[in-house]
């Protein structure tokens, strides 16, 4: 299961919080879309038209609520202020700073006309800190909506050296875009396989 607060890109529906996408077997998707309203959180079931059907209306139309009572007093204390490409957000947070903007645009190049790719809005874990030759990046995945295990890719974004790399799989062909360095390059398919294949 993956979060993905930016799975509905910009326009969000009304109170919604993030969605938790889980891949089922043949590559369909099970949805549990998590909102909060005055009566505290709860989630609502979604999925592929096929998933839809299992579950039915009766189970899709509910509105599912934490049966604890929210204790104040185990709300976690506030975070201190942390760098904008430190772990905190997705790669749908990140598509919004320009210059990683203009960077992975560039490095993109005639992919950019792929929507999930130049939006990435789709299911995305949290960003990381990673080190790779001396060389401090931001790791971002992220993958097309309702189409992640064919459909995927993994980003190294260098603030310092305004530069992006990244490997895209699509239905079974990759591509390589920045022109990353061989040791990059080689750190980018292991990072793949740890996001996109790994226990799957």
């Amino acid at each position: 299961m993956q979060a993905a607060f930016s799975f509905f890109g910009q326009s969000p529906p009304p109170n919604y919080q993030v969605a938790l996408v889980s891949e089922l077997r043949d590559s369909l998707q099970l949805l549990f879309i998590v909102y909060r309203d005055k009566s505290g959180q709860y989630i609502k079931l979604d999925g592929d038209t096929k998933v839809q059907a299992a579950l039915g209306k009766a189970l899709l139309g509910r509105k599912y609520y934490s049966c604890e009572p929210i204790r104040k007093e185990s709300a976690p204390a506030p975070a201190a202020a942390a760098p904008q490409t430190d772990t905190v957000g997705d790669a749908g947070a990140l598509i919004v700073d320009p210059k990683f903007k203009a960077a992975y645009y560039k490095a993109l190049g005639p992919k950019v006309k792929e929507t999930w790719l130049a939006q990435l809005d789709g299911a995305s874990p949290s960003n990381k800190k990673v080190k790779i030759g001396g060389t401090e990046y931001v790791l971002a995945s992220s993958c097309k909506n309702h189409d992640c295990g064919d459909n995927n890719t993994v980003v190294l974004y260098s603030a310092a050296q305004g530069v992006v790399y990244g490997k895209i799989y699509e239905r079974g062909r990759t591509t390589l875009i920045g022109a990353p360095p061989p040791t990059v390059a080689s750190e980018l398919d292991r990072l793949w396989q740890a996001e996109w294949r790994q226990n799957r």
